[in-house]
């Protein structure tokens, strides 16, 4: 019998809501998307510019953002 061995870590973050002073955590984590998962995310590719008015804008207008935090960085 073949013995098998995790493919991930086990998770130990959190899943919270962030509140508008983590705006910047937020952002710092969209500007790390590579080019393939933002055009998987907003259906096309966008810029650095985009993806920060993107952030203010949600945070702005009442958006509610949940993230997945592990060692104070969203994920």
């Amino acid at each position: 019998m073949a013995s098998f061995e995790p493919i991930a870590k086990k998770a130990t973050g959190t899943i919270r809501k962030l509140w508008p002073t983590e705006r910047d955590t937020f952002i710092a984590h969209l500007l790390r998307l590579d080019p393939d998962t933002r055009r998987s995310r907003f259906g096309v590719g966008v810029n650095d510019a985009f993806l920060t008015q993107y952030a203010h804008t949600t945070f702005g207008v009442g958006g509610i953002v949940f993230a997945y935090i592990e060692d104070g960085v969203v994920r």
